[in-house]
Order: structure tokens, then C-alpha cells, then sequence
């Protein structure tokens, strides 16, 4: 392009030049010799020639590059679409790896959503820890079991929920099972431990724990089931099937015998001995009666089955029937009963009330000297019938040896208090709570030397409660027992609608 220009501007000079020469021999008429100009203008036209030719030249050089810079640029754009269509499919596979990313997050946000909920639904109390033997984890189960918050326990020492004096024992068995040979346990490979609440108290419980190794870390997981219920419950069956087998066994025993010697004919029976033999065969017969009532009141009371006919009923009658059924084993103890009752109605089942009262009499009298007395007392509770100290006494806690088995009717509420106190053997502080629990006594012997099948309480109770009543238990060693109870005077909705 420079060779073009140049020869462009040189061929415009030698033009100019010889356009001069030939102006000049025209005004001077041919002056200057015609060789020299002749040679001058062959010379300029020569000039003009090689010009023209450097000229042609150039363009063809030019030419050339031009197509040279076509086939560049054709090139260029060849591989512009080739790479263009390289990123577009690059691009597409990132969008698709995208969506697959997107996809599988949401997965995942949705599995740790549903284990969250399983984590938080579930009874078991799942816990996890690090190697430190530090907490990692602590589900809602774990929460009502321990009674901590998550955020009291995460990043704290399993310490803090084992018994002190078995935290070296559990460190131990955690070290030995991180062990690589020790393989996890299996779901049903429990053991019993001993876990500690927050407020200090201890409870057995069930676990098993796995391990999961992430690498340089491995987690444990504890799941641990609070059994307290279970321990009770087989307890409580156990102490039903001795009972049980011993309250059935033993009159079935006398039944069998007595009936056995009348009907092989060693007794007549209209002997003294025969009679004998009858008299203890009905009295075994009313035993078994008494145990099969006993078994059958409690488990339709307790499970609601049974509906309380509650109407007002006069106080003197419900402890007049009362103290006439019981009075007979009263004289035969020689007990001697003493009643103060009060000119009221109450809200109740009348039968029922009549029942506990009872059972609450003839436990008196039977755990009474011959020649003591057993109180029976009704007496107004809450703010219509105690005044002055009696109603801030009555407001007061239970003392801490008084078993209690119900919510206290509010103070204002119109009660009546019944109470029966005797003079007996007392009860044991630490007993004064799971005497009124099914085939519960002081005494194992009780039920052979006072015929009892251990039901009566627990019936009380029940009867109670379905009155929205509370009863309990208060008594000293070697001084005697007092058992109290509460029912309302007044139908509920009744009692609503005045106030």
C-alpha cells in the first residue's frame, strides 16, 4: 500500500515536469534544441512507463493480500463457529449439571427435612457424640427424657447424663467400641443402662448405640428408651401373678379340702367338724368372690367403663350405711368406731362413696388393737366450711410424707373432707405413696393375716378421681394412720352457673 502511494505522488511529479518542459519549449518557440527536449520527454515517458508498471505490480500485490486477508478472515470465522458450537454444547452440559445440582439438593433438603421429623416425632431418645465424648445431637425425645433443652446439652460431655459413679465404665465401653475391629450393634443388640435427668434423678433405661466413621472422625449414635414404665408394669405383674396365684391357691386349697373330706364321707355334714368344714369352705368361697370383685371393680374404674351415677346424697346416710355394714367387724375385733359426721349433701355415686368408705373402715379396724378406736370424721373444706387457721392450714403443701394421688380442689371450691383415723401399727414414710397402688401393702404377710388382696386403696383411688377428688395418707410409726379424702358438694356446672 506504501509502493502504491508512493508511485502515485512520483508519476504526479514526473507528469508535472514533463507537462513544464513542454509548456517552456512552446514559450520559447522551441528555443532549446529538439534532441535534448525530445530526449527529456523519452526519458519522462520511460519514467512514466516503469510507473505504470510498478503501479500494475502493486495492485496485483495487492490483490493477493487481499485475498489472503479473505481467506484468513473465512478461516477465522471457521473456527469462531467451530468453538462457538463448543461452548454452546459446554454450556448445555453445565445447564443440565446444574439442573442434576438443583435437583439433588432439593433431595436433600427434603431427606433432612423427613429426618428432622423422624428426629423430632420419635419417643427414643436419640443422641450423638464425637470422639471427645462430647453431645453432637439431641432430638426432642432426648429433651422429655433428660429434661434439658438441645442448646443446654450441645457441645457438652455425655457426663452429663450418666449416674457419676458408672461415667468411667460408659468412657471405657465407647473407647473400646471406636476399636475398628468392633463392628456396629445391630438395632436389637440393646443393653441396660442407668441414665441421670437434669434434676439430679436416676431412671434405668435401654440402649443400643452405633458408630459411623466419616474418615478422621467418627460419630456415635445412641438411641435410648426410658423403661421406668416397663420396670413398674412387670413388677406390678409379677407381684399379680404372686398374689394372684396365692390368693386363688390358698382358698381354692381350703374349698377342696373341706369339700373333699364332707364328700368321702370321713365328716358328716351335720357334724360339728362337718359344719366346720363348710363354714371355711364359704368363707374361702367369699374370699375368691371378694378378689374376683376387687379385680373387676378396679380394672372398670380405671378404664372408665364404669359410669359414676353422681347425685347429691345426704352425708349421715352415706356414713350410717357405711358404719352398719363394717360393724360387724368391728365387735368382732373389738374396735370400738366413732363417728362425727355433718348435716350436708354431697355430689357423688352414692355406692361408690359407700365402697370407699368401707375399705377405708375395715383397714382401720383390722390394723387396730382390740380395745382401740377408729375415727370417722366429715367436715366442710375450702372457703364455705374452715375458718382462720384451718383454711390457711388446708391451704397449705401436703406435708412431704402424705401421699397424694390427685389435684387439690381449689380453695374456693365447696368440698367435704372425709377422714379415718386409727390408732394402728402407722405406716412407713416411704410407703405412704405406693400403698395405694394395685396389690401394694405394708406388709407381705398382710394378705394372709388379714385376708386382704392388696386392691382396696387402689379402688379408693380410682373411685376418687372419678369424682374430681384427692385422697391421701398421713400416718406415724407406732402412732397410727389418718386417710383423708375430698368430693365436691355441688355439681360442677352447677357450681359454674352461680358464681
Amino acid at each position: 500500500m506504501l509502493m502504491t502511494r508512493f508511485a502515485i505522488a512520483l508519476s504526479g511529479i514526473i507528469l508535472n515536469t514533463l507537462l513544464a518542459n513542454l509548456f517552456l519549449v512552446r514559450w520559447l518557440n522551441c528555443s532549446i534544441p529538439v534532441p535534448l527536449t525530445l530526449l527529456n520527454l523519452s526519458i519522462n515517458i520511460g519514467i512514466l512507463i516503469l510507473l505504470f508498471y510498478l503501479i500494475q505490480h502493486t495492485q496485483g500485490n495487492h490483490q493477493h493480500t487481499q485475498a489472503l486477508l479473505q481467506k484468513s478472515m473465512d478461516d477465522l470465522e471457521l473456527r469462531v463457529a467451530e468453538r462457538t458450537a463448543e461452548l454452546l454444547k459446554v454450556n448445555e452440559s453445565l445447564q443440565h449439571e446444574l439442573e442434576e445440582r438443583k435437583h439433588t439438593q432439593e433431595a436433600l433438603q427434603i431427606s433432612q427435612a423427613r429426618f428432622a421429623g423422624i428426629l423430632d416425632i420419635a419417643d427414643s431418645a436419640i443422641i450423638s457424640i464425637d470422639t471427645q465424648q462430647r453431645i453432637t445431637l439431641f432430638n426432642q425425645g432426648a429433651e422429655k427424657i433428660f429434661g434439658y433443652a438441645t442448646s443446654e446439652v450441645l457441645g457438652q460431655p455425655l457426663d452429663i447424663l450418666l449416674p457419676a459413679q458408672a461415667t468411667q465404665i460408659y468412657h471405657q465401653h465407647i473407647q473400646t467400641f471406636a476399636e475398628p475391629a468392633i463392628q456396629s450393634y445391630r438395632i436389637g443388640d440393646r443393653c441396660e443402662i442407668s441414665g441421670r435427668r437434669k434434676d439430679g434423678s436416676e431412671f434405668p433405661a435401654e440402649a443400643s448405640i452405633s458408630k459411623l466413621n466419616l474418615g478422621k472422625e467418627i460419630l456415635f449414635t445412641v438411641f435410648l428408651q426410658d423403661i421406668t414404665e416397663r420396670k413398674q408394669i412387670d413388677r406390678m405383674k409379677d407381684e399379680f401373678v404372686s398374689m394372684v396365684s396365692h390368693e386363688l391357691r390358698t382358698p381354692l386349697t381350703s374349698i377342696h379340702g373341706s369339700l373333699g373330706m364332707l364328700a368321702s364321707g370321713l365328716l358328716k355334714a351335720d357334724s360339728e367338724q362337718g359344719k366346720r368344714m363348710l363354714h371355711i369352705a364359704t368363707e374361702s368361697t367369699d374370699r375368691l368372690v371378694r378378689l374376683i370383685n376387687d379385680i373387676l371393680d378396679i380394672e372398670r374404674i380405671k378404664s372408665g367403663r364404669v359410669k359414676m351415677e353422681k347425685e347429691l346424697c345426704n352425708v349421715n346416710d352415706l356414713i350410717t350405711t357405711a358404719v352398719d355394714i363394717v360393724q360387724p367387724l368391728a365387735n368382732t375385733a373389738g374396735v370400738t368406731l366413732s363417728v362425727t359426721s355433718f348435716p350436708i349433701q354431697v355430689w357423688a355415686d352414692r355406692d361408690r362413696i359407700v365402697q370407699t368408705l368401707t375399705n377405708l373402715l375395715s383397714n382401720a379396724i383390722k390394723f387396730s388393737e382390740r380395745g382401740s378406736a377408729v375415727w370417722l370424721k366429715a367436715e366442710l373444706g375450702g372457703n364455705q366450711g374452715l375458718r382462720g387457721e384451718e383454711v390457711d392450714e388446708w391451704m397449705q403443701p401436703l406435708p412431704p410424707n402424705a401421699a397424694s394421688t390427685h389435684h387439690p380442689l381449689h380453695p374456693s371450691t365447696p368440698f367435704l373432707l372425709f377422714s379415718v383415723h386409727d390408732r394402728g401399727r402407722g405406716i412407713p414414710a416411704d410407703q405412704l405413696e405406693t400403698i395405694f397402688e394395685r396389690f401394694q401393702q405394708v406388709d407381705s404377710s398382710d394378705s394372709r393375716n388379714h385376708e386382704g388382696t392388696g386392691l382396696g386403696l387402689a379402688i379408693c383411688r380410682s373411685i376418687v378421681q372419678q369424682h374430681e377428688g384427692r385422697i391421701w395418707a398421713e400416718s406415724i410409726l407406732g402412732e397410727g394412720s389418718t386417710f383423708y379424702f375430698t368430693l365436691p358438694l355441688s355439681p360442677p356446672q352447677t357450681h359454674s352457673n352461680k358464681e
